[in-house]
């Protein structure tokens, strides 16, 4: 128990990046939808929909399609490649995101209880706001999930950065999120997970800081 508490505490002590600037906050609502189709036991189809909004469920902020493929390379890996539309905000201010992406996805137990889980994905991102700008990001997300009561129900939680390349490295500091949430299983094809997250994205001003409502079904088709 002691060493549950001790691996505990030290992922929680990594979670975020503090970053000490100006800060302005936004209240928001994130909602997706995950499909997945096998192919084979070792292959299949994803579809991610994201509709995103800002002062909670007020103004229309991001609308995400994200198809990708995935093969599972070992008990606890897959890797997946894939492609991401983005379209930021509305009307004169709208900026489109164009994106192709690879990850490397592991997951294993370090305790009869807990199972850890991350990931490395990098990003190949074009952005048009009148004039098309390319760059390339690394994202590293971890994470645990630990199940509470025989009904399924399961706690997750997880920090993931986002780094911009700079001569050839990723060393500047693009965003951080901070999640804790709860997963349940409606049925053997159905999962929600809902929770809080906390955004932390760098701007020529200082730091947006996004409070957010994120809610996934998860949705494994026949």
């Amino acid at each position: 128990m002691r060493k549950t508490i001790g691996i505990l505490a030290l992922l929680f002590m990594a979670f975020g990046i503090r970053v000490h600037a100006q800060e302005q906050q936004q209240y928001n609502a994130w909602n997706a939808l995950f499909t997945s189709y096998s192919l084979t036991a070792s292959n299949s189809l994803l579809l991610e929909t994201h509709y995103r909004t800002k002062e909670f469920y007020g103004i229309q902020d991001q609308i995400l399609i994200r198809p990708s493929f995935r093969r599972k390379i070992s008990k606890n890996a897959t890797l997946s490649v894939g492609y991401t539309f983005i379209s930021n905000g509305v009307g004169a201010s709208k900026v489109n995101e164009n994106n192709l992406w690879e990850q490397l996805f592991v997951s294993y137990p370090i305790t009869r209880r807990i199972n850890l889980f991350g990931w490395i994905r990098a990003e190949h991102r074009w952005i048009d706001s009148g004039t098309v700008d390319f760059s390339t990001r690394l994202r590293f997300r971890n994470g645990f999930n630990i199940p509470l009561n025989k009904g399924g129900i399961r706690l997750i939680a997880y920090n993931e950065t986002f780094l911009n390349f700079s001569n050839s490295f990723p060393v500047l500091f693009n965003q951080n999120w901070s999640y804790i949430g709860f997963s349940k299983k409606l049925k053997p094809n159905l999962r929600l997970q809902t929770g809080y997250q906390r955004t932390s994205v760098n701007k020529n001003y200082g730091v947006l800081a996004k409070n957010i409502w994120f809610t996934i079904l998860f949705w494994d088709l026949p």
